[in-house]
């Protein structure tokens, strides 16, 4: 395993290429769900033009902590059915993805106490009606939770999060199999840190990313990439990074057996008011094809990157240094230049967390809503955009 260095002087000439440009895509709706308690949508799955499945921590009536809630919305943005779990316990969504069989699986954390000290991993099988088919936890003798997950070829799902360490009380890389059933086929620890996304690729293995703590302090990280065999066995693994906090937060599948990779290098001295986002492309034996960074004025959060025809779409939020928080929204061809930048200003303040895009013209971003006023009370935001991506 080796670390590649990545400094803001090899960085710095790619910023001129990312000159912001207007768009033809414009917002279909605007709905935002929930009382404006502690709502947020952090993830979602297109079921059809008609139908989405969403996710995310939401405030049950009569409750004071948000609980996992999930959503089923129409092709408008109406609520067909709406759940919470286990709503004695804090806990949230941070994934969801369909199966063959027309069911999903959702992944996320429920904190198990009553003063947010220990929580487990959680792994939800639902039918298209939110109804439990099975329901796992995992951990919870410290901080444990699952941050993505991806269907694999047995009709089974593998999850990454992170799973503290009971002797040192550190976060690990956590990669977890499930089958279809429920079963916990098995499970591997990779170290200090987190993992943060998965994908399953076409032979049966799968990347996973995130982040690996590289000082004895724990307070710097650098990006970390794994390709895993069937059983968990570590085909080859990756780090890149800088001398500050860099972590790898999405990946998804690109040409050829490649990857995308999206996540961010931490600010330097000069620049302390934002990270950059770098996207980065792999081959399937993890040696680079190009790379990309975003950057801008202010502070641009890029949170989620997803397949759009024959490029990518990045969506996440910017705050300027005057500005409320805004929806950011970037399309990116397959070389890894992007085509065309947009932010788009609503009544509140607002921030893009996961993007879901269709079969069609149309992409779906789910993210928060913050009421203005300094109240810090947060509603969930789903908003349809359309146009040429």
């Amino acid at each position: 395993m080796f670390k590649t260095l990545f400094f803001r002087l090899v960085l710095v000439p790619v910023l001129f290429l990312m000159s912001a440009c207007e768009s033809e895509i414009e917002i279909g709706w605007n709905q935002t769900f929930g009382g404006g308690d502690n709502e947020q949508l952090y993830t979602g799955s297109f079921v059809s033009d008609e139908a989405y499945l969403l996710g995310g921590t939401g405030v049950p009536a009569g409750q004071d902590d948000p609980a996992l809630w999930l959503m089923s919305v129409d092709g408008d943005g109406a609520v067909v059915w709406q759940k919470y779990f286990d709503e004695e316990f804090s806990g949230a969504a941070t994934d969801i993805v369909q199966l063959e069989d027309g069911n999903f699986v959702v992944s996320g954390h429920i904190f198990i106490d009553a003063i947010g000290t220990n929580s487990q991993m959680r792994v939800l099988k639902v039918d298209p009606l939110g109804n439990v088919v099975w329901d796992i936890e995992l951990g919870g003798r410290q901080i444990d939770g699952a941050t993505a997950l991806a269907a694999t070829a047995d009709g089974g799902v593998i999850l990454t999060g992170y799973y503290t360490n009971v002797g040192t009380f550190v976060s690990e890389r956590w990669v977890v199999k499930v089958d279809a059933d429920g079963e916990v086929l098995w499970e591997k620890n990779f170290g200090d840190g987190a993992g943060e996304d998965i994908v399953a690729m076409e032979d049966g293995d799968s990347i996973v990313v995130g982040r690996t703590t590289q000082k004895d302090d724990g307070r710097y990280s650098d990006w970390w990439v794994v390709r895993l065999d069937s059983k968990g066995e570590i085909v080859w693994q990756r780090l890149y990074g800088g001398l500050y906090e860099d972590q790898a937060t999405r990946v998804v599948q690109g040409r050829k057996g490649s990857v995308v990779i999206m996540g961010t290098l931490g600010p330097q001295f000069d620049r302390i008011d934002s990270d950059d986002t770098w996207v980065l492309s792999l081959d399937g034996d993890g040696d680079q094809i190009w790379e990309t960074t975003i950057s801008g004025e202010g502070s641009k959060i890029v949170r989620d990157i997803s397949p759009k025809d024959d490029g990518f779409v990045l969506v996440g939020g910017v705050k300027g240094l005057l500005e409320d928080n805004d929806i950011y929204v970037a399309t990116m061809d397959r070389f890894g230049r992007v085509i065309s930048e947009k932010t788009y200003d609503g009544s509140e303040e607002e921030a893009g967390y996961s993007v879901i895009t269709t079969d069609s013209d149309t992409l779906l971003i789910a993210g928060t809503s913050t009421l203005k006023g300094g109240t810090g009370q947060t509603d969930g935001l789903l908003m349809q955009l359309s146009g040429s991506f």
